[in-house]
């Protein structure tokens, strides 16, 4: 396997530990998570990252 295959496909695995393990640790648990989960932190910074990459999330940096 070429090193840039290896590389594309932890980017799933990396989305997915986020989700799933990172996440509920920052909240305490799936089912007690805020209800205004829009303005949450993580929230936000895992959509700019998704949908902006590094870029993004640096943006969001109040400087």
């Amino acid at each position: 396997m070429r090193p840039w295959i290896a590389v594309a496909y932890s980017a799933p695995v990396a989305a997915a530990t986020a989700v799933f393990l990172i996440y509920p640790i920052g909240q305490g648990a799936f089912l007690t998570a805020e209800h205004n989960i829009l303005m949450h932190p993580f929230h936000m910074l895992g959509v700019a990252g998704v949908f902006g990459g590094p870029y993004s999330v640096l943006c969001m940096v109040p400087w």
